[in-house]
C-alpha cells in the first residue's frame, strides 16, 4: 500500500527521467520530491545471487552507514512486483557520476582525479575498518560528484557484504571490467584489496580517459577473469602522456594482478596519492597525443599564486609532430613565455618522446620554483 498520508493525486515523487546505467540489473530514475522540493534518485537493485549482501540480509544496516563521503539512503522499499528487488532513494548529485563525466568527454586534472580517488578511499577506509564490509562494486558509475566535480561520494552499497572472521567475503554482484582478477577464479573469496583494485581502475580512467568499451569482447573478459587475469588486456592500459611516472606506479600497484602486491589498505593508498607532487595537468583539447595541456605549479601555493604551464602538441606539414612549452607567471595574467624547455620535433606517433617532454617541463618547473 502507498505511504500513509500520501495522495495518489498529489504524489510525493514526480518522475523526471531515467538515468542511463551500464549495469543490466539496475534501474535508475530521477524524481523530484514535491514536499521537500529537491531532486532525488531512485535506484532499483536486483538482489538475486547476492543473498549475502547487507541489502538483502539486513537492509536497515545501510541506514547506519554514516560518513561524509558515502551517499546517504533516505528511504528504501521492497518492490511489489519483483521479489528480489529493492528500491533505494538517495540524493541527486549535480555532477552525476565519474562514468557520466567520462561519457561526456570531461577531462579531469591530475590533482582533481587524485582528490576524488582519495575521497572514495576515505569512504572505504571507514567501510573496511569501522564496519568490516567489502563494497564489491566500486566503479565510475558508483562514484557520484558534486556540481564542480571536486568532491566524490561512494554510492550503491546494495552488494556490500560483511567480512567473515578471516576478513573475506564471497564473490557476488561485481561489475566485470572492475572486478579484481582473483574474483574471477572458481570458488574464490575476496577481501578489501578487491575494492582497492576497483578504485585503481576508476582512477586510471579519470587520468587517461574512458576505456573503449565499444571494442571490448565480453566473452574474452569472462575468459580472462576465469584464468585469474585482469578483465582487459594490457593494450587497454596506456596512460595519457601527461601522467607522470610516479603516479603511474601508484596506479599500477593498485591494479596489480596479485593482491599481495597491491596496497594493504585504503589508508596506505591515500598516503601514496597525497605524497605525490606533480604539475596539475589537464588535457584541454585534442585526442591522445594531440592538443593543448595546461597545469599549475608548485602545489603548496594557493590558486592564483601558482605558475601556469602550457604544452602544445600538433602534427605539422610533413607529418612530424611539434612540441612547444610555455610558462605564465601569476603576476602576468596573459603573457605566456618560454622558460628554458626547447621546442622539439618528433615522429607523429612517438608517445615516449612526448612523455619525456612533459618530464622535461616538470624538471624545469621544479628548478624554477621548488616544491616544499
Amino acid at each position: 500500500m502507498p505511504l500513509r498520508g500520501e495522495s495518489l493525486e498529489r504524489p510525493t515523487y514526480v518522475f523526471l527521467h531515467s538515468i542511463q546505467d551500464g549495469a543490466t540489473n539496475v534501474a535508475i530514475r530521477r524524481y523530484r520530491h514535491e514536499i521537500f522540493d529537491r531532486e532525488v534518485v531512485q535506484k532499483t537493485i536486483d538482489m538475486a545471487g547476492r543473498e549475502d549482501a547487507v541489502a538483502f540480509k539486513e537492509p536497515q544496516l545501510l541506514d547506519s552507514l554514516k560518513h561524509p563521503r558515502i551517499v546517504p539512503i533516505s528511504e528504501a522499499q521492497f518492490d511489489p512486483e519483483l521479489p528480489d528487488c529493492i528500491t533505494f532513494v538517495m540524493p541527486y548529485y549535480e555532477g552525476k557520476s565519474v562514468d557520466a563525466a567520462l561519457l561526456a568527454d570531461y577531462r579531469f586534472s591530475l590533482h582533481q582525479a587524485r582528490a576524488l580517488a582519495c575521497h572514495v578511499l576515505d569512504a572505504l577506509a571507514y567501510v573496511h575498518g569501522n564496519r568490516r564490509y567489502v563494497h564489491r562494486d566500486v566503479k565510475p558509475g558508483n562514484v557520484l560528484l558534486d556540481a564542480a566535480r571536486d568532491s566524490a561520494y561512494l554510492s550503491d552499497f546494495g552488494s556490500a557484504a560483511e567480512m567473515d572472521s578471516s576478513g573475506r567475503v564471497a564473490v557476488a554482484g561485481m561489475t566485470p571490467l572492475y572486478k579484481a582478477p582473483e574474483a574471477g577464479l572458481a570458488g574464490a573469496a575476496i577481501d578489501t584489496r578487491a575494492d582497492l583494485y576497483s578504485v585503481g581502475m576508476t582512477l586510471f580512467e579519470m587520468l587517461s580517459g574512458r576505456f573503449a568499451y565499444e571494442v571490448v569482447d565480453f566473452s574474452q573478459v569472462q575468459a580472462r577473469l576465469a584464468r585469474g587475469r585482469r578483465a582487459l588486456p594490457d593494450s587497454f592500459f596506456t596512460f595519457a602522456p601527461h601522467v607522470p611516472d610516479r603516479l603511474r606506479r601508484i596506479v599500477r600497484k593498485a591494479i596489480a594482478v596479485e593482491p599481495d602486491t597491491r596496497y594493504a589498505n585504503a589508508t596506505q593508498f591515500i598516503g601514496a596519492l597525497q605524497n605525490l607532487q606533480c604539475i596539475d595537468w589537464r588535457h584541454l583539447d585534442g585526442e591522445d597525443l594531440d592538443g593543448t595541456w595546461e597545469g599549475s605549479w608548485p602545489p603548496h601555493q594557493r590558486d592564483g599564486e601558482r605558475r601556469m604551464y602550457r604544452v602544445t602538441s600538433s602534427v605539422r606539414t610533413g607529418g612530424r609532430r611539434r612540441l612547444e612549452a610555455h610558462q605564465r607567471l601569476p603576476q602576468l595574467a596573459v603573457d605566456w613565455r618560454r622558460f628554458g624547455v626547447q621546442d622539439q620535433t618528433i615522429a607523429a606517433d612517438d608517445r615516449k618522446a612526448l612523455e619525456r617532454f612533459f618530464s622535461d617541463v616538470a624538471v624545469r618547473a621544479a628548478h624554477l620554483a621548488p616544491a616544499h
